[in-house]
């Protein structure tokens, strides 16, 4: 499943995440955690390298200031060649889902996937893309919440 698609027209690394829509099977296999993958892609024309990640469940309205801003993430040492992805598996906190929450979620009640990677180009500059996705249960897929306090690159 292609979530955003992006046309880089210059030189430097941009990591896009797609998450996939297997990556909520709480209502369908009755878990209460989150299981599935994050796949990253180097669209640029130098190498990145992922240094850190974060990704985790929110459920309800978003707040003002993204509640993973000040997070501890993964630390990681991931080389991409441009063109070249891998997948980082989802998500990183271990928060578990209520049986109440997974019933709302498939009621309907509004439930995200946010986080953010952080990478090194082949300049060694430090960059960092956040990402926050919506689930709609009808058609079982994340889709990419316009709002650049979530959703943003350097």
């Amino acid at each position: 499943m292609l979530v955003r698609n992006v046309v880089v027209e210059n030189a430097d690394p941009l990591l896009i995440t797609n998450i996939g829509a297997s990556a909520v099977g709480l209502v369908t296999e009755n878990a209460n955690h989150l299981r599935g993958k994050i796949s990253v892609v180097n669209t640029g024309g130098t190498t990145a390298t992922i240094t850190e990640t974060y990704s985790m469940p929110y459920m309800d309205l978003l707040p003002m200031r993204a509640p993973h801003e000040d997070s501890r993430g993964t630390k990681r040492s991931i080389s991409l060649l441009p063109g070249q992805a891998t997948d980082i598996a989802i998500p990183e906190n271990a928060r578990q889902l209520t049986s109440e929450e997974i019933l709302d979620v498939g009621r309907g009640r509004s439930f995200y996937l946010m986080g953010w990677i952080v990478y090194s180009d082949a300049m060694d500059n430090k960059r960092t893309l956040a990402f926050c996705r919506k689930w709609d249960r009808q058609s079982k897929r994340f889709y990419v919440v316009e709002d650049p306090d979530y959703e943003h690159a350097d």
